[in-house]
């Protein structure tokens, strides 16, 4: 799976799985923390798209965690996707190697373009 997109809202990942399809992107698509972690678990992605503000008792700040608890040596590559980032959370994702930074509403072409480019990043 290249795209692991954990976004909570129907509509925004509706908008991203249409230009995902189009560009040819394998993706699994999680509403929930646990439900990425569970996904993470049985196929690791190659880059996430991670929804800061998500519903239940894990945040993306939680699922990042968990994700690089479970890396064993894979690269964690977050493409954060997020309505609030504050100097404070930019601060947090740059110390936590966060390959991307967006704030929603956004762009799709600048998307689409921060999604080749992490997912090509790999060598």
């Amino acid at each position: 799976m290249d795209l692991l997109v954990v976004e909570d809202e129907s509509h925004v990942h509706g908008f991203v799985s249409a230009f995902l399809e189009r560009d040819g992107v394998s993706f699994k698509i999680a509403e929930y923390g646990a439900e990425a972690i569970d996904i993470a678990r049985q196929e690791w992605p190659r880059a996430v798209l991670l929804d800061l503000g998500l519903p239940g008792n894990m945040d993306g700040w939680d699922v990042w965690d968990r994700l690089l608890a479970m890396a064993d040596g894979r690269p964690v590559r977050i493409i954060l996707f997020t309505a609030v980032l504050d100097s404070t959370g930019i601060e947090k994702a740059t110390a936590r190697g966060g390959y991307e930074m967006l704030s929603k509403p956004i762009d799709p072409n600048l998307l689409r373009a921060v999604i080749k480019r992490v997912l090509g990043s790999e060598k």
